[in-house]
């Protein structure tokens, strides 16, 4: 007769924190709330570096339609850059062999 108390998922009883953050609900809390906290911090930094030049700029940039454009797009622009800045880093710093070591341990 099979023990009830296996774990068949091999998931340790009492996870440390690099590996709830590995799982993937965890992996998902992390990054959306990663990505929430840089979109505020973006929207912030954009929204004060347009206020600052809207003055020296043309009236085409000062058009509520492309201020609006601006305001929206550079944020989000921001973000994908800013994780591709990561990914690049963690490729680059983070070997994959130590990945794959990371991830499969038991």
């Amino acid at each position: 007769m099979e023990d009830r108390d296996e774990n068949p998922l091999k998931i340790p009883k009492k996870p440390s924190p690099a590996t709830i953050t590995q799982l993937g609900c965890g992996h998902l809390v992390i990054s959306i709330a990663v990505a929430c906290a840089l979109l505020l911090f973006n929207g912030l930094t954009v929204s004060s570096v347009y206020s600052g030049w809207a003055s020296r700029l043309s009236d085409f940039w000062r058009e509520p339609r492309i201020a609006q454009s601006i305001l929206f797009l550079g944020p989000i622009l921001l973000l994908v850059f800013q994780w591709w800045i990561y990914d690049l880093f963690l490729d680059r710093f983070w070997p994959a062999r130590k990945r794959v070591q990371f991830s499969s341990r038991k």
